[in-house]
């Protein structure tokens, strides 16, 4: 009797012990707050596209080229019309040194279809202490086929809630940056320098999407950790030249 009883705990104490790593696993993905945006998303949120930036640098003595993959936002014209300007981020662009090589810019469109477009820096902060970059397509996306985002300069205080989009380049729901997806409930944390800390989770990809607060664009996502700790540009910073700009 007691030896069968011995026999029984040891087998519970099996299958609890058996259990943890799969609740463990359920823990690591619960984790993943963010989403894929599908093509009936909000039009805020399908204006966030792929660039694709000629680059050139030297690693180890060698020239090496290859094109940046990062994200940008369309932004809304002012008094309507066709969409002809992007806000990505400068560091992106940074070793853009062969103009003859055009930037491209794609965007998923409102019923689905894929919008090109070639792009040239028209503005930017010049440098990773204001990384953002405006970027003016040739030619433009047309009225009521893109989402456009519309520029929000106010300051977002902290613990306010944001939704970060960009095309991550992680291989889970990312899908090596094919993939557009967003965080829709991360949150302010507080400040960085003259930009905004926040829990948003991105990875390398994303870096020139948008942080976006009550559907409009409030700042451009800079850089971060990608483990929940996501740093961007407030749009108050870059607010007056954009908007030159725009008009």
């Amino acid at each position: 009797m007691v030896q069968r009883l011995a026999r029984r705990l040891l087998l519970a104490l099996v299958s609890i012990v058996a259990m943890v790593p799969a609740l463990a696993d359920h823990g690591a993905g619960a984790a993943e707050r963010r989403l894929p945006v599908a093509d009936d998303a909000p039009p805020w949120l399908l204006a966030v596209g792929r660039l694709a930036i000629p680059t050139s640098r030297l690693e180890a003595g060698r020239r090496r080229h290859y094109d940046e993959r990062c994200s940008g936002t369309l932004l809304a014209p002012p008094d309507g019309g066709d969409a002809q300007f992007v806000l990505s981020a400068w560091h992106c662009l940074e070793y853009y040194t062969d103009l003859s090589r055009a930037i491209r810019f794609e965007l998923t469109g409102l019923a689905g279809e894929v919008l090109e477009s070639r792009a040239r820096a028209v503005a930017s902060g010049g440098g990773m202490a204001a990384d953002w970059a405006l970027l003016e397509l040739n030619p433009p996306i047309p009225a009521g086929l893109g989402g456009t985002a519309e520029l929000d300069g106010r300051t977002v205080a902290a613990g306010a809630r944001l939704a970060m989009a960009g095309f991550s380049g992680d291989p889970g729901l990312g899908a090596g940056g094919a993939q557009l997806t967003y965080d829709p409930a991360c949150r302010v944390t507080g400040t960085s320098g003259a930009d905004r800390l926040t829990d948003c989770l991105a990875y390398k990809g994303a870096s020139g999407g948008g942080a976006f607060h009550g559907g409009r664009l409030v700042g451009v996502l800079s850089r971060g950790d990608s483990r929940g700790r996501s740093i961007y540009v407030p749009a108050a910073r870059f607010l007056p030249a954009v908007s030159r700009r725009l008009r």
